[in-house]
């Protein structure tokens, strides 16, 4: 499951063009010789009112120069001193806006840009109101206005991190594309992070893996670490399982002693179905770090697996020490069969399940009793283990057509023959019986009850 972070976006584009006191003034110079006297008047008289963060005064004198020009239909009417100028609307806009009265802001700004559709900062401040309106698309496009008034590609970004706040992932994901192309020298990291989320929320990992690898790349520490984990998530995710083995063994060889990747690596592998590789990167992780019940109880399966029963048992003992599961306990008896130690594995039975009803359990115990030529407590312990599973299952469930189950019929099978070599022939006799009742066990059953004694 992928997992992906939106960076939060900053806005700082509060401006206020003609009025002397913005750094984010790209108009004022040009544009103060071109406005009507009354409008740069009255610009600047409040612009000294914002100076003085007296803000109702400025809207007050703003709004006051408006109304002097009147109600008008006309959108081409002859304006010579300027009322219903632009930029009395950017004004007026952007003081709402250090007063973070965001809605009169917008409406004001709309109405900026409406009369001139190249106002970089209006466009700017406007997309600053949509935004704390939670109104990402029209911030969007605002920003995407900008971009197209100034080819800042800070400007291009926020409007890419904008629609994808909205949920539009084709003009986001457009955005984007565009600013790589055009601008590849201005991309900050942070861009392509959030270029990379994009990616990943519209399901496009394939296009996402050469960011991901640049990232991983180019960012030290912790957000190195992040973008390497999330790297090697992505190649499991595409089935690029070669990749992932490759790109985990070199995580281990730059950064050996970081138990990490030594995991990652031991994932991987058991995910390429390399079991010796797998249990010895796991083995490394156990010595850089103390691990979970669940990963040493791994550990001890993959030794028992590749043949090391010798340190898969106390690691299996370790972990039954800590909770009652019968499979590790069935492990940890086959590991101390395979060592030769039929008598320990069952005192370990005895220690850990004296009450034991699981069938595996009760079916190794009455292996190991008859291997260690124990035959009356192997034919008690067969015979146990037939009872439980029918008990378990139920006789409706357990036949099929008059077939039985295999492990059950064997069960009796080998009761027969344990009871037989205790030479108790009553017994011996009722096991085979029951056995013939299983299709595998039958012939086998039959057999044995002709060579038994006549009584």
């Amino acid at each position: 499951m992928r997992t992906t972070t939106v960076q939060s976006l900053f806005f700082v584009f509060v401006c206020i063009a003609c009025l002397g006191i913005s750094p984010g003034n790209s108009r004022a110079a040009t544009a103060a010789k071109d406005l009507p006297l009354p409008v740069r008047l009255v610009l600047t008289k409040a612009g000294n009112l914002i100076n003085q963060q007296e803000y109702d005064q400025a809207i007050e004198v703003l709004l006051a120069f408006q109304a002097r020009g009147g109600v008008t239909t006309e959108r081409d009417e002859a304006d010579p001193k300027g009322y219903r100028h632009a930029e009395i609307d950017f004004a007026l806009g952007t003081c709402y806006l250090f007063k973070n009265d965001y809605r009169p802001a917008a409406v004001a700004l709309e109405a900026a840009v409406d009369k001139d559709p190249t106002h970089l900062s209006a466009w700017l401040n406007l997309a600053r109101a949509a935004y704390e309106l939670a109104d990402y698309a029209r911030a969007a496009v605002c920003f995407g206005r900008a971009y197209e008034a100034g080819h800042d590609p800070e400007h291009l970004y926020y409007s890419a991190v904008a629609a994808f706040m909205a949920q539009e992932s084709e003009p986001s994901l457009t955005a984007f594309r565009r600013l790589l192309t055009d601008h590849p020298d201005s991309i900050k990291l942070e861009w392509r992070e959030n270029f990379v989320q994009a990616l990943l929320a519209a399901d496009l990992a394939q296009e996402a893996l050469p960011q991901i690898r640049r990232l991983a790349t180019e960012f030290q520490g912790e957000k190195q670490l992040q973008w390497q984990e999330i790297l090697l998530q992505e190649y499991l995710q595409l089935d690029m399982l070669q990749e992932a083995l490759t790109y985990a063994s070199w995580l281990t060889k730059e950064a050996p002693t970081r138990a990490k990747w030594w995991k990652a690596l031991a994932h991987v592998n058991l995910m390429d179905g390399s079991v010796k590789p797998a249990l010895t990167a796991l083995t490394i992780y156990a010595y850089l770090t103390p691990i979970t019940d669940q990963e040493a109880r791994l550990l001890a399966d993959l030794n028992l697996q590749v043949g090391i029963p010798l340190k898969a048992v106390p690691l299996y003992e370790e972990a039954l020490r800590q909770k009652d599961d019968p499979r590790l306990l069935y492990n940890m008896m086959l590991a101390l069969q395979q060592l030769g130690q039929a008598e320990q594995a069952l005192t370990a039975l005895s220690d850990f399940a004296p009450e034991c009803d699981d069938p595996d359990l009760l079916m190794l115990q009455a292996d190991l009793l008859y291997g260690l030529e124990q035959y009356r407590p192997a034919a008690q312990a067969y015979a146990r283990r037939a009872e439980v599973q029918a008990q378990q299952q139920g006789q409706a469930n357990e036949r099929s057509a008059g077939v039985q189950s295999g492990q059950q019929g064997r069960a009796w099978l080998m009761a027969g023959y344990a009871a037989l070599q205790a030479n108790d022939v009553a017994a011996s006799r009722k096991a085979f019986n029951q056995a013939a009742n299983f299709e595998q066990q039958r012939k086998a059953a039959m057999q044995a009850m002709e060579r038994l004694p006549k009584t």
